[in-house]
């Protein structure tokens, strides 16, 4: 009985062991396989102010809107363009500092939402990365806004933004590129120009990602990249009786402070305030301090352009 019963704990034994070991080139010890649990980081996702729009144009802070009963012939107007979330503050300051009668804004679309809600101005805000900022009275149509200056006396605004920081920066690089993208520039502004269906003084404020023939022509040796060609939307608008309000006034005298889009290797003016049925009497270069911006690894630098003119209506 005594050996049945060593046989027996002596075959636990070895049962035991066969379910604890494998024979390989050595024993080694089983684990039990952890499971893997597929852990997912939730991601959350932080709101669109630009969301909440419904239909452009879009209409912000209309309840400041002041009627000037007494008109004003001379009035200013500024240019600004925008691309840089970090300098919302300096935009917003070089607006209040300058103080002018209309504000015209292109750039990127959230930038000009943030710059509109920290004034707590009336705004109009475009579809096509632009708004016009503005206490006058607007009437809005489309592309078009028509402002009452005071006493019966209206002007035509429009504010656009055509192209991007490429066309410029392509221009010793791929001439031929740049150049051809002029034509469907043009058609783009003359289907906006041809909205316009008043007699009333029209200010407009272009960004045009493109040189203006009357300082293009004048400088090429100064400038190795540039060849000889009268671009088309300068060209466009001088043929439609649009004057530019900045070489009107100032010209070409003073080259190096003109320009408003500029890199290591470009320099051109590529901001405009263009007038029709106005004077300009004054016109400069804003300079946007910090905002003079670093994009893409490649320092690029904007500035805006601020004109004094008088309605001839």
């Amino acid at each position: 009985m005594k050996k049945i019963s060593l046989l027996l704990l002596i075959s636990i034994l070895v049962l035991v062991s066969c379910a604890t070991y494998t024979v390989g080139k050595g024993e080694e010890v089983i684990q039990p396989k952890e499971k893997k649990v597929d852990i997912k980081e939730e991601v959350v996702k932080e709101d669109d102010p630009l969301d909440s729009i419904k239909s452009y144009p879009a209409l912000f802070f209309e309840e400041k809107v002041k009627l000037n009963k007494v008109f004003n012939k001379e009035i200013s107007t500024l240019l600004l363009p925008v691309r840089n979330k970090d300098f919302i503050d300096i935009y917003c300051e070089t607006i209040k500092e300058l103080n002018p009668n209309i504000t015209m804004v292109t750039g990127d679309k959230k930038i000009i939402l943030d710059i509109i809600n920290k004034l707590e101005e009336p705004a109009v805000l475009y579809k096509e990365d632009s708004a016009i900022i503005t206490k006058y009275p607007l009437e809005i149509s489309n592309e078009i806004a028509t402002a009452n200056l005071g006493d019966e006396h209206k002007a035509t605004l429009l504010v656009k933004s055509i192209g991007k920081d490429e066309d410029l920066e392509l221009l010793n690089i791929n001439f031929e590129k740049v150049k051809s993208n002029s034509p469907n520039k043009v058609a783009t502004l003359d289907k906006s120009i041809k909205l316009i269906s008043n007699d009333n003084p029209v200010i407009l404020g272009l960004s045009s990602y493109e040189p203006s023939l009357f300082d293009w022509n004048k400088s090429l040796d100064t400038f190795p990249y540039r060849k000889d060609y009268q671009w088309d939307i300068s060209k466009f608008l001088d043929e439609n009786m649009f004057i530019d309000s900045y070489y009107d006034t100032r010209g070409n005298s003073e080259p190096q402070f003109s320009f408003t889009w500029t890199n290591s290797s470009i320099r051109e003016r590529s901001d405009f305030i263009f007038l029709k049925g106005a004077i300009a009497i004054d016109s400069k270069r804003v300079n946007l301090s910090q905002a003079s911006e670093v994009h893409s690894n490649n320092t690029i630098g904007r500035y805006g352009i601020y004109t004094k003119l008088i309605i001839l209506n």
